[in-house]
């Protein structure tokens, strides 16, 4: 899908304002993208993606994000799955929220392996930067969240790249795709957009196989931490198409019938004002709601929610100066200069805490000593 610029939108007066929960479970099923800073030279050589300060408005709010896919690449995720992730998180959060008992959470994961699949995945995904109730009950649903998204889509996109390319040891380049889809009967018809449109789906499909072990990231942060920045779109054709408050949406599922865009009050915006469009529909392609996850963040601070659990199930394709970047060595490049920063974040924020650690005992040491 065609990702436009972001423009601010403003939002409606018109609804009442809404009371929120201290503690907010997030569901994002809409496309993503990010973008790269392309403000002066050194920053633009340096491929450096945008982001964004958490400036909380109320005190010891934090924002747990799990990001379904790793940056660069796509996510795949139909509509039945949405539905099913969402119901499952739901169920696992409410727990999470009447109860801290973890072990509990941990049980009933594990029934849904048992259920659904032989064997628990292999994969540690749980978070390391907090040992809260929080963060282990992110850490106990996304093994499940990934397993699940392996059975819908990892096993059927590895069988038609091995039908397609692996097994005549075809390698799978964007070249090759061209020429396989040009090989077909409707190749030679397909409109250049489309022909292209195909390859980057084939090309991040291969990609998605590739790199679905990096998959589910998890972010804690706090206040004055930064975080990468994303945009989020989706046309008023695929929300009205979906039949399904899961999918082409923005939700918190802890508050009945929700939707972002309605609580945010955003409203559609018709990429070519100016064309006549041959239908209803094909004007309905062509409008698009469209936020970012800064916005999210302090639209709900603002709202005195404290607790901010986003799971982000939409793509995360780069985008430079409106052009997406698909060039697998560049994303690669991208992704291991945000790996080295989230590295030293982590390693100074282990520092400071260590410091204060012992600038703590230090002083709990002297009031000792004074009292004797």
């Amino acid at each position: 899908m065609y990702l436009p610029s972001y423009s601010p939108l403003s939002s409606s007066s018109s609804s009442p304002p809404k009371k929120f929960p201290s503690k907010v479970i997030v569901s994002v099923t809409t496309h993503g993208n990010l973008n790269l800073l392309t403000k002066d030279v050194a920053i633009e050589r340096s491929k450096r993606l945008e982001r964004v300060t958490f400036r909380s408005k109320t005190p010891n709010a934090k924002v747990i994000i799990v990001n379904a896919a790793p940056i660069g690449s796509l996510n795949y995720l139909r509509g039945e799955d949405a539905t099913t992730c969402n119901t499952k998180l739901l169920e696992e959060f409410e727990k999470h929220v009447r109860s801290k008992n973890t072990n509990r959470i941990v049980k009933s994961i594990n029934g849904i392996f048992k259920r659904f699949f032989l064997s628990r995945p292999s994969v540690d995904s749980s978070p390391s930067v907090s040992s809260t109730s929080t963060t282990h009950f992110v850490g106990d649903v996304v093994p499940y969240m990934q397993e699940y998204s392996r059975y819908a889509n990892f096993d059927l996109f590895k069988t038609m790249l091995d039908e397609l390319y692996t097994s005549q040891n075809i390698e799978i380049t964007k070249e090759n795709i061209r020429k396989r889809i040009l090989n077909t009967e409707n190749g030679a018809l397909l409109s250049k957009r489309k022909l292209e449109e195909l390859i980057n789906k084939e090309y991040f499909t291969k990609l998605y196989v590739d790199w679905f072990e990096e998959t589910f990231a998890v972010q804690v942060i706090h206040n004055d931490d930064s975080y990468i920045q994303k945009y989020y779109s989706t046309t008023v054709y695929e929300r009205e198409q979906s039949h399904d408050e899961h999918d082409f949406n923005i939700r918190i599922l802890n508050l009945p019938k929700n939707s972002l865009f309605t609580d945010m009050g955003i409203q559609p915006v018709d990429l070519f004002p100016h064309k006549v469009y041959a239908s209803e529909t094909e004007r309905k392609r062509h409008s698009i709601y469209q936020t970012k996850l800064s916005d999210i963040i302090e639209f709900l601070n603002s709202h005195g929610v404290e607790k901010i659990i986003i799971f982000d199930f939409s793509c995360a394709v780069i985008m430079d100066k409106s052009t997406e970047i698909n060039d697998q060595q560049k994303i690669i490049y991208i992704r291991k200069a945000e790996d080295k920063k989230r590295k030293r974040r982590s390693s100074s924020n282990k520092s400071h805490s260590l410091n204060s650690s012992k600038s703590t005992r230090k002083r709990k040491t002297v009031k000792k000593r004074v009292k004797k």
